[in-house]
């Protein structure tokens, strides 16, 4: 990202919701805030796994309670402290102490 972008955000916002697309981007956006606070990262996760039990439905009509019984019994998940998450995209909550925080705590 370009520098001005960061300290816009750094200046600007308390805390950033990003989601990353491959572990590769997800790698990159961990190392380009290393100085943000992380609130939560979920690293991006079960596609393989979650696909290959979604893609074997005929219909249209979204995951059944059976599909998401074997999402759980094979594991597509991450533990959390809030239990399992299941995805395939990345996640970063960050958080940082520069502009709008530091502003709201001098006042």
């Amino acid at each position: 990202a370009h520098p001005g972008v960061q300290e816009l955000l750094r200046s600007r916002a308390a805390r950033i919701i990003v989601g990353s697309h491959s572990p590769q981007i997800h790698q990159e956006l961990v190392e380009m805030y290393r100085d943000w606070i992380p609130i939560f990262s979920l690293p991006f996760g079960f596609e393989d796994c979650i696909l290959e039990i979604l893609r074997r439905k005929d219909d249209d009509l979204g995951a059944s309670a059976a599909d998401w019984a074997m999402v759980r019994q094979r594991r597509c998940f991450y533990e959390t402290p809030h239990g399992g998450v299941t995805n395939y995209d990345g996640l970063l909550i960050l958080a940082t102490l520069g502009g709008c925080q530091q502003n709201l705590l001098n006042e």
